[in-house]
């Protein structure tokens, strides 16, 4: 009798070792793939790279005003960008501000972003190192810019 019971246990336990691992494997499933994917609970970081950038001047002026900059999106996510500040390293300088709109970064793709400094009388020299900080819906980012 006992080596029948015994005989029963062994063959009911094989199937609750393997409902016990599919219900594990099915919770952490559950559990972990919000925090690894784009969901709302978390989202993933702003990965805009400043792939490069120009100055120039405008149409008929002698300073360099204009700043394009091309940004790469190699984040899984969109991001869409506030505004731009630009200044230089002098602690008595005031940045320009320039609003950005809402304008929007796919994943994978380059985008420009060109702003004219002129009417803010802010020009770029030769030999001076520029800060570029862009604010997103989600952080800021700083490049450093070297005209």
């Amino acid at each position: 009798m006992a080596s029948i019971r015994n005989h029963a246990f062994k063959r009911s336990l094989l199937p609750i070792v393997i409902a016990t691992v599919a219900a594990v494997t099915i919770a952490t499933y559950m559990f972990a793939m919000p925090l690894l994917t784009n969901s709302p609970l978390k989202t993933s970081p702003e990965l805009l790279n400043l792939d490069h950038y120009t100055i120039t001047s405008d149409s008929g002026q002698q300073n360099p005003t204009v700043l394009t900059m091309w940004l790469r999106n190699d984040g899984a996510s969109v991001t869409t960008l506030s505004s731009l500040s630009v200044h230089d390293q002098n602690p008595n300088s005031s940045p320009v501000t320039f609003q950005m709109n809402g304008m929007t970064i796919g994943p994978g793709t380059t985008k420009s972003i060109t702003v004219d400094t002129l009417g803010s009388n802010f020009y770029f020299s030769h030999g001076i190192l520029y800060q570029a900080t862009l604010v997103t819906s989600r952080t800021n980012l700083s490049y450093s810019i070297n005209y």
